[in-house]
């Protein structure tokens, strides 16, 4: 929840820097994505330490326990981030509604990261494994190609 709570500060944060309203949608999307991957993160720690804890927190987790954590929150993160794409094209015109294109790229890198957690014992650091894994660094970029197209050139 500590790290969910930071995520969320930061977005308010950048929020207000760019003079733009924080819709419901997006706190929700923000803070379970946040989840996911601090859960994520504590899964590859847990199962690092392989039953030894290093830190005195791991001795609270299992693994079943995060598996079931992260595909909550993954699960959550999508039906949030689906609706705050719908709510952000209401009213905006044609155009915004391709925005509801990007929904697939976003349920694709998030299985696509749920599966380098669980089958390949990665998520320890966030940044690393979507820098790294060319899957995920396609679909991000073909994710922020779509966001500009709809949002800058066909607006």
């Amino acid at each position: 929840m500590a790290i969910a709570a930071g995520f969320m500060l930061r977005v308010f944060a950048g929020a207000a820097a760019l003079g733009v309203a924080v819709t419901s949608w997006m706190t929700l999307t923000t803070f379970f994505v946040s989840l996911f991957l601090g859960f994520s993160k504590r899964r590859s720690e847990v199962a690092a330490a392989g039953g030894r804890s290093a830190r005195a927190v791991l001795s609270e987790y299992t693994v079943p326990l995060l598996d079931l954590l992260i595909v909550m929150s993954v699960s959550i993160t999508i039906v949030t981030y689906s609706l705050y794409v719908i709510q952000a094209v209401a009213g905006r015109g044609a155009s915004a509604d391709l925005l509801v294109g990007t929904v697939p790229l976003v349920v694709y890198g998030l299985l696509r990261y749920l599966y380098l957690v669980m089958k390949r014992g990665k998520g320890g650091d966030v940044a690393e494994v979507v820098l790294r894994d060319i899957p995920l660094v396609v679909t991000v970029a073909a994710w922020l190609i779509a966001v500009v197209i709809v949002l800058v050139v066909a607006s």
